[in-house]
């Protein structure tokens, strides 16, 4: 059911909207001239009527205007139309001359402006597109969404989706398709039976050949369930009772059966949970896990393992409608049967790896590389369902399967942890694939730690699984979270204030690294507050120190029970004094973040930050981000160890490490912040050509240190 207003939509140039002149100028400087606008209701309150009315359009589009979580954007407001309700469009010649299938279409009104998507093409045509990426609307499943079996997000319907989403993958994606190929692939240590619904069964892998599903969900502080030492040997022998796991695996269970499958792997169940032995095996083997699984089910919506994956919602506010529209521009009108779909709000997926927001599985430490090893991905949202592949995504809200409209690198990245040589191509355009995966690494790491773990020393531990996929493919040396390859760029974390909702933790008076088995050097001893890296993408660096080795007895390995993790290094050390500042001025953190390159992120804001200055002439040299609170330090005086030089540019940024001796001894330092140098001529660096110490730095070039080189340990 539509409303009149929604049933009558004609797109027309802002001149021939019968708007008074003054509403006319006053919208021209905020639109492009191709723009074509329809003028909704007049304003909140009227839509919000209509929603109320049954009318669909109506209904989702309250819906995107009313979400306190909204994409609101102060611009400058229209007076004489201040509250009125408009959409438009920016891309509609372009589209239809280069035969698109949709344009970005966005709604207006006073001060907020959230998008969505209109086809621009009628159903008919839309299936007969390419079979490989076809449309799903409401009418092509049964029930349908108005019906009040789709009124939960494990419906019929959706039910159905997601099947055809699967079908469409295992039949058309080659990269999703290579690890189909063999029915031997690899099972887990331990899997759940579901011959047997109603009991299903834990059985060991002896020889297993198919395919499983893996289930990522929020564990929750409900442990009654898990899998331990004294109840192994019974679960090895005697079925589950359905009724007495919580209700996020039953869900998972009854969808595994729906699509098909035999065997299920949920971490609580197949694991041996007091079992370091058992435990450190299997988390070492999580890339296999992932990576082998067919599909993994995200419980991303709930809160728990006892919430499960269905969750009620209106499909009305989620599903796209279908409406009669007319577009006019020129001389040409076009009318057709399309298709309407909301973003609620819009989030970035490179940041969060979201379909649709932060949902609560998506603040947890270990999902990250579940994210990331997965091939496929269900997930379950508090409103609707989506689908994520090495090759496309969808959602209720667009059920078209079409190709990722961004090349985000990430996806990139993450394609060749399987090494596909299809995707393998898509990174030629890129300076190199090793300087790419390092700059992603550390883009992944910085996402990482806004992320909680209810026990902050498997900080490295959660990240196992992936590490390790890097080091078969590329044949990297890991180390604490870093990567000795790139160890100088890597060297260049440090905390900053928090970007997320959540307090910065209570300050610690000693690092998590305290117990020794993470050194200072590694962004992990830091663990609980967030990091970024001086890294900007595709930056050329030069390093200043020389990597030596790590200390004999340490093998770089997170769960290294060692207290002496020490870096040899050889490298440019000078004397400082540094001393604290309540903050940075808006002028530094301008300059700072123009000097490192950082155009497409935020302003440089360290948590902790302070001056650097000459030790004899007390000149400030540089600044410094402290990696914890330099009250609890008492340090004035340390020592710097120029680490890199990057280039972005015309731009040349130097970062040196803060250091302090450890106990009397003159080798052996702990890293206590992050320095950012504004003076490289203070460390006597000069090009390559040896030009005059006058020479404009700002021109890229290579660098040298005239004064020699100490060997130090980095503990």
């Amino acid at each position: 059911m539509l409303c009149e207003i929604c049933s009558n939509i004609h797109f027309k140039p802002l001149e021939n909207c019968g708007l008074p002149s003054e509403a006319v100028e006053e919208h021209r400087h905020r639109h492009k001239s191709s723009s074509l606008f329809y003028f909704h209701h007049e304003d909140e309150n009227a839509l919000e009527a209509s929603s109320k009315g049954g009318c669909k359009l109506c209904i989702m589009l309250w819906h995107v205007v009313s979400n306190p979580g909204l994409n609101r954007r102060l611009f400058g407001r229209s007076v004489s139309l201040r509250n009125r309700v408009f959409l438009f469009i920016d891309e509609y010649p372009e589209r239809v001359e280069n035969e698109r299938s949709y344009v970005n279409i966005d709604v207006e009104c006073d001060d907020l402006r959230t998008e969505g998507r209109l086809g621009l093409m009628p159903p008919d045509k839309w299936r007969g597109l390419d079979p490989k990426f076809p449309i799903i609307f409401d009418d092509d499943m049964a029930p349908t969404a108005s019906s009040d079996s789709d009124m939960t997000t494990m419906s019929p319907s959706n039910i159905a989706l997601a099947r055809i989403w699967l079908e469409n993958c295992k039949e058309c994606h080659h990269p999703c398709i290579e690890g189909d190929i063999s029915t031997s692939v690899a099972f887990p240590r331990r899997v759940i039976d579901l011959t047997n619904l109603e009991s299903p069964q834990l059985i060991d892998y002896n020889g297993l050949v198919g395919h499983y599903v893996a289930l990522s969900y929020k564990w929750g502080s409900d442990r009654t369930c898990i899998t331990k030492a004294e109840n192994i040997k019974e679960r090895m022998m005697k079925p589950l009772l359905l009724g007495d796991l919580p209700k996020t695996f039953q869900d998972a269970i009854t969808m595994t059966h729906h699509l098909g499958y035999q065997y299920l792997w949920i971490d609580a169940l197949c694991i041996i949970q007091d079992s370091e032995t058992d435990s450190d095996l299997e988390i070492k083997s999580m890339d296999i896990v992932y990576r082998n699984a067919v599909l993994t089910i995200f419980s991303a919506g709930a809160s728990d393992g006892g919430r499960g994956l269905s969750s009620t919602r209106n499909p009305l506010k989620t599903k796209p409608c279908q409406v009669p529209v007319k577009f006019t521009k020129g001389e040409l009108t076009l009318e057709l049967t399309t298709i309407i779909s909301f973003y609620t709000p819009r989030y970035s997926y490179s940041r969060d790896f979201a379909p649709a927001g932060p949902y609560p599985l998506y603040d947890r430490g270990w999902v990250l590389q579940e994210q990331l090893m997965s091939r496929r991905c269900l997930i379950f949202g508090s409103r609707f369902i989506s689908w994520e592949c090495l090759c496309t995504r969808s959602s209720e809200k667009w059920p078209t399967i079409t190709p990722k409209r961004d090349k985000l690198i990430v996806d990139v990245w993450r394609s060749t942890l399987d090494t596909f040589p299809e995707m393998r191509k898509r990174l030629a355009h890129w300076h190199d694939g090793s300087l790419d995966t390092f700059n992603k690494w550390y883009e992944l790491m910085e996402n990482y730690s806004r992320r909680d773990l209810s026990r902050p020393e498997d900080v490295l531990r959660a990240l196992e699984g992936l590490s390790n996929a890097l080091v078969k493919l590329y044949k990297f040396t890991y180390a604490f979270g870093l990567w000795i390859e790139d160890l100088p760029p890597g060297l260049g974390w440090f905390v900053r204030k928090s970007r997320s909702n959540r307090e910065e933790p209570v300050v610690r008076t000693e690092r998590i690294g305290k117990a020794a088995t993470i050194p200072s050097w590694s962004w992990a001893s830091c663990w609980g507050h967030e990091i970024e890296f001086r890294s900007p993408k595709n930056s050329r660096y030069q390093r200043y120190f020389e990597f030596v080795g790590i200390d004999a007895d340490c093998d770089g390995a997170s769960n290294s029970s060692t207290s002496r993790s020490m870096l040899l290094v050889n490298g440019h050390i000078k004397p400082a004094r540094v001393r604290p500042q309540p903050s940075w001025t808006e002028e530094d953190l301008t300059s700072l973040s123009r000097k490192a390159g950082l155009y497409d992120k935020p302003l440089e804001s360290p948590l902790w930050v302070g001056s650097v200055h000459d030790i004899v002439t007390e000149e400030v040299v540089g600044r410094i981000a402290y990696d914890q609170d330099p009250e609890i330090l008492k340090f004035s005086e340390i020592k710097c160890l120029l680490c890199s030089t990057g280039t972005w540019h015309d731009d040349v940024f130097f970062t040196a490490l803060a250091l302090i001796p450890t106990s009397r001894s003159d080798t052996k330092y702990q890293r206590i912040g992050l320095i950012f140098l504004d003076c490289p001529t203070w460390f006597d660096v000069k090009d390559s050509a040896h030009r005059p110490e006058s020479y404009n730095y700002t021109i890229p070039a290579d660098y040298v240190v005239t004064f020699p080189k100490d060997k130090i340990y980095l503990v």
